[in-house]
């Protein structure tokens, strides 16, 4: 199991980015004002919530510890300032970016068992917040819990991480 202590500050800020550009990638798949909350929401109660496989929950533990601290009780979620900045698709290509660094780094100072937990809870993230909010229908009626778009994006962060 790895702690903060076997990462450079620039390795562990990444790690620290991921699980927020997860959920940020999916919510950025399909944005609409009202879903966005909602997303937003359920990403910092999934942080705080989500059930964490046993392999990686040294490294979950420490890093949500962390963004807990940096985002004030997780009122404002690190490392979304640069998230605020450009187009959806030049969002999305950054959040990729980051994100395909992620298993690299990890490769290099984590046993498999610890990478594989780590993606599932990453993955399981991007999932709650994909089922966060319905699309389409009427009043809550007829939609669906997750749109086509935020499939790709989940199948996107899958091949990726």
């Amino acid at each position: 199991m790895t702690t903060k202590d076997d990462y450079t500050p620039e390795e562990w800020g990444r790690l620290l980015q991921a699980p927020v550009y997860v959920g940020f990638y999916v919510i950025m798949a399909d944005p609409n004002l009202r879903g966005m909350i909602k997303e937003l929401r359920a990403l910092s109660k999934a942080l705080e919530s989500q059930l964490v496989p046993e392999s990686a929950r040294e490294l979950v533990v420490s890093l949500v510890a962390e963004i807990r601290e940096k985002s004030e009780g997780m009122k404002k979620l690190p490392g979304t300032e640069e998230l605020s900045q450009g187009t959806p698709e030049e969002i999305r290509a950054r959040v990729l970016d980051t994100l395909r660094g992620v298993t690299p780094l990890l490769e290099n100072k984590a046993p498999s068992e610890e990478i594989a937990g780590f993606k599932k809870w990453l993955l399981s993230l991007a999932l709650v917040v994909a089922e966060a909010s319905k699309r389409g229908g009427f009043l809550g009626i007829g939609g669906v819990r997750v749109s086509e778009k935020e499939k790709a994006a989940l199948a996107e962060l899958d091949r990726v991480l």
